[in-house]
């Protein structure tokens, strides 16, 4: 019976299938064929949301242990294996039951910038779960407490999830720092090679591997004004052998790039409600700096 020795657990919307597909190319590292399998965050039971709206039946749920367990079955001789939940980072007592079955897990984070991430997270549940009943953001966002009262559920809630410090508290104050890695998504965007080496030396394998950074993973899958033109750039299609006989790849890259930046959808977040929720992030950014010894002021501009 295997359970993973480490996780990413999160943020949701700010890099994570990357950092899932890179760790997944690695020869001496297992990550699970599901993605987001949600088991720490489940413990035994459905997701139990109260919203009038339903998850697609494709999201994962993994809540029995047997079956989360058969997801690392092939694992052969890899030195690390994990899997990818965001639930865990907002999940209220997953750090606690992480920490009773594995205490020695090996905990990784990734953070984005939280009006981003709110936004990107808005535009994922509006136009990829199909599960947003409103189209303007900040409308969203004046019902979030409203939400929270109901007990509609964590994915419908865009600022909750933002508060880094609130949510990495638990985890710090339980599992020991050398546990625990925190990113920031710029440093993904800024040296993905660098950020990519220093995980390896954590999870203890192959610093000198490096996967096909050139590829990008779930961009701009939420906010693509044509999702069909998003599923030909980013998924197996017949067509593409046909393009792959006439373009080299340099070429190749180079149109999928310009195709995706013109399919990208416009910026919504006003000046007004980007100022609003800045201040309420800023505290907790402040916070989150001491926690985990980063300075996050381009956060806060």
């Amino acid at each position: 019976m295997t359970l993973p020795n480490f996780l990413i657990i999160g943020s949701q919307k700010s890099g994570t299938s990357s950092l899932y597909r890179y760790l997944k190319a690695h020869p001496q590292i297992f990550m699970t064929r599901i993605k987001e399998p949600k088991f720490f965050a489940l413990e035994s039971t459905d997701f139990g949301f109260n919203a009038p709206y339903s998850l697609p039946e494709e999201v994962a749920r993994i809540a029995d242990r047997a079956q989360y367990e058969a997801l690392f079955a092939d694992v052969s001789d890899e030195r690390a294996w994990g899997e990818a939940s965001t639930w865990y980072l907002h999940t209220p007592g997953t750090a606690e039951r992480i920490r009773q079955l594995v205490p020695d897990m090996k905990l990784i984070a990734i953070l984005r910038q939280p009006v981003e991430r709110a936004y990107s997270n808005f535009l994922h549940a509006k136009n990829y779960l199909k599960i947003e009943p409103y189209d303007d953001f900040a409308q969203a966002i004046r019902a979030e407490e409203e939400r929270w009262q109901q007990q509609w559920g964590h994915p419908w809630y865009y600022k909750r999830k933002g508060f880094y410090f609130q949510l990495l508290k638990p985890y710090f104050d339980i599992f020991p720092r050398d546990q625990i890695r925190v990113y920031l998504m710029d440093d993904l965007k800024a040296d993905a090679r660098g950020l990519l080496q220093d995980i390896f030396r954590f999870l203890e394998v192959d610093d000198s591997f490096e996967p096909d950074f050139a590829r990008r993973y779930n961009v701009s899958a939420n906010s693509a004004r044509s999702q069909t033109l998003h599923k030909v750039l980013n998924q197996p299609n017949p067509a593409k052998a046909i393009v792959r006989r006439f373009l080299p790849a340099r070429m190749r890259r180079q149109l999928k790039l310009k195709l995706q930046q013109k399919n990208r959808a416009e910026q919504q977040i006003s000046p007004e409600i980007r100022a609003e929720l800045m201040d309420e992030f800023r505290n907790d950014i402040l916070k989150l700096q001491d926690l985990i010894d980063r300075d996050l002021s381009l956060w806060l501009s």
